[in-house]
């Protein structure tokens, strides 16, 4: 046998493969497309008086848990520590 004959079949097993795989690709990605849900629009509003570091700093914490959590609204509830930390920099390490 030549190598030739081994090569083109080789070449066709490879071309099948890719194509069905492509077929699959795009099986799996049909109910993306009829089954889209419209997702609202929201802006991120960061209420005044808290520092973007702070902001950061939750985001930060959330995304370390195990789990997809999602920032929808901060609450400030005053006290002292709060009040104190607004005017503290945040220094780098």
């Amino acid at each position: 046998m030549e190598i030739g004959f081994g090569l083109v079949i080789t070449l066709i097993g490879m071309v099948v493969v890719f194509l069905t795989l492509t077929l699959l690709l795009v099986i799996v990605g049909l109910p993306k497309v009829f089954l889209r849900k419209e997702k609202p629009q929201v802006e991120p509003a960061i209420p005044e008086g808290i520092p973007p570091q702070h902001i950061a700093a939750i985001a930060g914490a959330l995304a370390m848990l195990d789990g997809s959590y999602r920032i929808k609204i901060i609450e400030i509830i005053g006290n002292e520590n709060w009040e104190r930390s607004r005017y503290t920099d945040i220094a780098t390490l």
